[in-house]
């Protein structure tokens, strides 16, 4: 947990240093991949894993994509408070876009990319439709 949370974290206290973080995580990666030993595989078995994960009826890289969305959400939400968050990063007052802003439009995505109105249309019609909908 303190893997995902510590970098988050660290990007919305200290923004104008994200790409530093980012290179020290990518390079982190990387030495914990050689070090490791991991070896790469065929591109055919990659391709085939790829096509496996495309057609399960759970896509695993929206599960991904939903947890580490709702983390950021969440901890951008809570780290608001305090004094050391970026006031440019919190929600706009007036207009424009921040990374709130964002990251709730990025919640309402990822929880209608599994909504049961999107994936079984057929199943939800007429008054069940309208009565999901309010």
């Amino acid at each position: 947990v303190l893997g995902v949370t510590a970098p988050l974290h660290l990007a919305f206290v200290a923004p104008d240093y994200v790409y530093y973080l980012m290179a020290a995580l990518l390079s982190a990666a990387g030495v914990s991949l050689f070090a490791t030993g991991c070896k790469f595989r065929e591109h055919r078995a990659a391709i085939q894993d790829l096509e496996e994960a495309l057609n399960a009826p759970r896509k695993p890289f929206v599960s991904t994509y939903r947890g580490g969305m709702m983390m950021a959400t969440i901890l951008a939400i809570l780290a608001v408070d305090f004094q050391n968050f970026e006031r440019r990063l919190a929600k706009t007052e007036t207009f424009g876009v921040s990374l709130m802003d964002a990251g709730v439009g990025s919640v309402l995505l990822s929880q209608a990319m599994v909504s049961p109105l999107v994936r079984r249309p057929a199943a939800t019609t007429g008054a069940r439709a309208a009565a999901a909908l309010l």
